[in-house]
């Protein structure tokens, strides 16, 4: 593993300058021009991350990853992308992680002391479902905000010309991450758990539409690893289901109806958030409820003990969800409305972030 006076060394045989510079906001950066490659470091980085910056924008130089203003977000990913490479290469150099592993320093936290560097920076990531637009959504959130580190995704269409690898088999996988986020379909979920328990691969979980069977196995695999798994990344959503299991307490004598509007994309129904919602009102009631799919064939009034679900699929809506509550002369209506696919990739990173640094175990809130 490289110390921060070899990282210098690197700068000089490789004729890169470099600076401490007041860069509060970037936290370093790197320079191309007729003088050859100039780094700056920004003059308050804290002590820990200090070898992490210098080594990512080295990586820049060494690896001629270069782009300006006017880069498309692809062509600035895939240089960030091989910088990030540079930096892990020589800072987690995977003969000494084998070796690390083989001591039982087996937690992210005593790898990060191991090879002296942050926590975040020991966080690598897998997308399975990375081509569908949640799974890009957060390869795009992970290389602008994050200090997480893409490895790649799984996806049906392998793909090899985008910033980063793209495999349609989890065996070609040349460089294995700790976690793997998951936004994919329930048989692409099933079909990664094996995997993820013979490499002792933490697992995020938010794909949804799972059978009863399918989710027997994801139970049976938080045996093995840590898994995270929630049918809606929100943050604001978690409360909400707070909220409508504290309000069926509040008004026991009410009518609860469930409405969930999606885009026409989606194929399960109802969404597991609104799952999700109906589940929290249950648990909070001593399961006295039963759900109603279909009243078309029925002609009975209303039990009182049933929540009614109703799904409406059309156009590019990202997520409306309505818990309602019906008394004789009023109705109480909760509602969450989704405006981007971000804050669903928004919380994923968040429970990647958690899930890594749990001990074996099935978890649902952070």
């Amino acid at each position: 593993m490289t110390n921060i006076q070899e990282l210098y060394d690197i700068c000089s045989r490789e004729n890169i300058t470099i600076d401490f510079i007041d860069c509060p906001k970037c936290g370093a950066i790197s320079l191309f021009g007729a003088g050859g490659c100039a780094i700056g470091i920004d003059s308050q980085t804290p002590a820990r991350l200090l070898k992490e910056r210098t080594a990512h924008v080295i990586g820049h130089c060494v690896k001629g990853a270069f782009y300006n203003r006017y880069a498309t977000a692809d062509n600035i990913s895939q240089h960030e992308y091989r910088a990030d490479k540079w930096a892990i290469e020589n800072l987690i150099p995977k003969s000494e992680l084998i070796k690390a592993i083989k001591k039982n320093l087996d937690s992210i936290y005593l790898l990060a002391q191991h090879f002296d560097v942050s926590e975040d920076f020991m966080i690598k990531a897998l997308i399975n479902g990375i081509n569908g637009k949640m799974g890009s959504e957060v390869a795009k959130l992970i290389k602008q905000h994050s200090n997480m580190h893409l490895m790649g995704g799984l996806d049906k269409n392998a793909m090899y010309n985008l910033a980063y690898p793209v495999y349609n088999d989890f065996n070609n996988i040349f460089e294995l991450p700790n976690v793997i986020i998951d936004f994919s379909t329930p048989e692409a979920t099933i079909g990664i758990l094996d995997f993820a328990i013979s490499k002792n691969i933490a697992l995020v979980i938010a794909t949804t539409g799972f059978t009863e069977e399918q989710q027997a196995k994801i139970l049976n695999a938080s045996k093995h690893i840590a898994v995270f798994q929630s049918a809606n990344m929100s943050y604001e959503i978690a409360l909400m289901k707070d909220i409508v299991s504290s309000l069926s307490q509040k008004l026991p004598n009410s009518e609860i109806e469930i409405v969930e509007t999606h885009h026409d994309r989606k194929v399960d129904s109802p969404s597991g958030t609104a799952l999700a919602l109906a589940n929290a009102i249950q648990e909070a009631n001593d399961n006295k409820y039963f759900y109603e799919f279909n009243r078309i064939q029925k002609h009975e009034k209303r039990n009182p003990n049933e929540i009614g679900f109703s799904s409406i699929r059309g156009g590019n809506i990202v997520g409306e969800h309505s818990v309602m509550f019906f008394n004789d002369n009023e109705c109480f209506e909760v509602k969450h409305i989704a405006y981007s696919r971000s804050i669903f990739a928004e919380g994923a990173l968040k429970a990647a972030e958690f899930i890594i640094k749990q001990p074996t175990g099935y978890y649902n809130n952070i």
